[in-house]
């Protein structure tokens, strides 16, 4: 079985990026029979000669990456394998794939086909959520610059600025025999389960047949706000400000002609028909383990106990956050080309380090999805939006800050008692971190 590798130039020419990706299909034996370039308009031309029966199509990028790729495999039934390589990378998050290199290509050599919906947007494909409104606005304005360097903290910066104008528009919408009028801030049509980088949406699911409308009336801007900040930490919707349904088929129509994006890409302008189309894809997902009678669950087969899977799930993610910082980091334009090329190795030393140490967390029967994100989220929120207001020197230094309570957390948990392996681990991730700290300080002291 082969792969026909699928991206757009700007990931196929980014070296940094793209060899980690490169490495990690190697060390798993991936075959790649080619690769085909998105921005090339007769890509799916050529790929159409190359494949062979019991060949796979492989994404790697971003939604609007997998809903480019996704029309031609639902057109001509090819299977379709993800790398997830965006920067929000939500479909494949609510596909349950792993965004770590070698975990994602793992997934390729075990994986099995399953189908899953798609959506449709005058008539064109979309995965995952499409917008009219704060939504399209935010999507229709960013560039490819203010992705890299915010990641997906940059939907909420531009969503704040735009917030400061009227965003209001007036709308009817129509679903399976109810109408619905008003002035709202967002119309959305959701697919899959995540937008924004990670917010859940409410009852939606690839596999059921039906889309989810998330409507937000008109409301003071700072209710919005602070409604958006809850529901982005898992508190529940307000139901006097967002309506919800689940529906088959769609129709908005809008007193004057409003953007649309689906998949963060530009999709024209209203009026908007969506439709459900079930298991129209074939897409490779992990395999779950079935329970039997000599593996009978992950409760009976773990070591660690809720209290350990909190403490590791900080860890894991406070590490994930700051490989993250250091590709930020290196991509300031005022930053000498060798400080940008130290901060991206250490970035891959440390999330080579820490798919290490979730693999091994998951082996000693942890669950990794314990926990709580709140406090890396809104520290690394308000850790970004600084260090973009400050100089080069102060950005090393509050990186520097973050590394420290990190390496702080680690030596409170090593206080604690662990499998031989996890304690190996951590001290390696200490001592990573350690030398980190030394050259963003070297980094610091000579920066501009």
């Amino acid at each position: 079985m082969a792969y026909h590798l699928v991206a757009h130039r700007r990931l196929l020419t980014d070296q940094a990026r793209y060899q980690r990706w490169r490495d990690a299909l190697a060390r798993q034996h991936i075959r790649i029979d080619g690769v085909f370039d998105l921005a090339q308009s007769d890509w799916h031309h050529a790929l159409a000669h190359a494949i062979n029966d019991g060949d796979r199509v492989l994404a790697l990028g971003g939604d609007g990456t997998l809903s480019s790729v996704a029309h031609q495999c639902v057109a001509h039934g090819w299977p379709l394998a993800i790398l997830p390589a965006g920067t929000a990378n939500d479909f494949a998050r609510g596909l349950g794939l792993p965004f770590q290199p070698d975990q994602a290509c793992r997934i390729l050599q075990h994986g099995a086909l399953q189908r899953v919906d798609v959506g449709r947007l005058n008539g064109r494909l979309f995965l995952n959520v499409a917008h009219i409104g704060l939504g399209a606005e935010v999507a229709w304005s960013l560039h490819h610059g203010h992705k890299r360097f915010w990641g997906a903290f940059s939907y909420l910066r531009r969503l704040l600025k735009l917030l400061s104008g009227k965003r209001r528009f007036s709308a009817r919408i129509e679903t399976d025999g109810e109408v619905l009028v008003g002035r709202w801030l967002e119309i959305a049509l959701a697919n899959g389960r995540y937008f924004g980088g990670g917010h859940l949406i409410e009852g939606a699911g690839l596999e059921s047949g039906t889309l989810t409308l998330v409507a937000i009336r008109a409301r003071p801007i700072p209710k919005v706000i602070i409604a958006w900040i809850m529901a982005r930490l898992g508190r529940p919707l307000d139901r006097k400000l967002v309506r919800v349904e689940h529906v088959q088929q769609c129709r908005v129509t809008t007193r004057r002609r409003l953007k649309m994006t689906a998949d963060g890409e530009r999709f024209g302008r209203t009026p908007a028909q969506y439709v459900i189309e079930p298991q129209a894809l074939q897409v490779v997902l992990p395999v779950a383990e079935p329970i039997n009678d000599s593996n009978q669950g992950q409760e009976d087969r773990r070591v660690l106990d809720q209290q350990h899977d909190v403490m590791l799930y900080g860890i894991s993610g406070r590490g994930a956050e700051l490989v993250d910082r250091y590709r930020d980091l290196a991509e300031l334009e005022a930053l000498a080309p060798s400080a940008a090329g130290e901060l991206q190795q250490l970035a891959a030393e440390r999330e080579q380090l820490m798919d290490a140490f979730r693999q091994e967390v998951i082996e000693e029967g942890g669950l990794p999805k314990a926990g709580n994100p709140d406090r890396e989220f809104i520290e690394s929120l308000a850790d970004r939006w600084l260090s973009s207001l400050t100089g080069t020197r102060t950005a090393f230094e509050r990186l520097q800050q973050a590394e420290q309570e990190w390496l702080d957390d680690i030596v409170t948990l090593s206080q604690e008692s662990w499998p031989d392996p996890l304690a190996q681990l951590l001290i390696r991730l200490s001592q990573h971190g350690h030398h980190c700290q030394q050259r963003l300080q070297w980094l610091a002291d000579h920066s501009q």
